[in-house]
């Protein structure tokens, strides 16, 4: 799964994250750099195994540092 900037049309980079559980699990990424402007963002993801793949919820939390 990834986060991806629709307004750009990119992913957003460091949000691709993996997993080879058949149970929800959480999963953090690394440090995510977002381009300025007010954008529209989703989530991407994608089964490499033909079952189906599904997104309970998620959250972005915002570290200034």
């Amino acid at each position: 799964a990834r986060l991806y900037d629709a307004t750009h049309n990119v992913a957003v980079p460091g949000s691709e994250i993996s997993t080879s559980t058949v149970t929800y699990s959480l999963i953090d990424s690394s440090s995510l750099t977002f381009l300025s402007g007010k954008n529209v963002y989703r989530v991407q993801m994608k089964s490499l195994t033909g079952y189906e793949a599904s997104f309970d919820s998620g959250r972005i939390k915002i570290i200034w540092e």
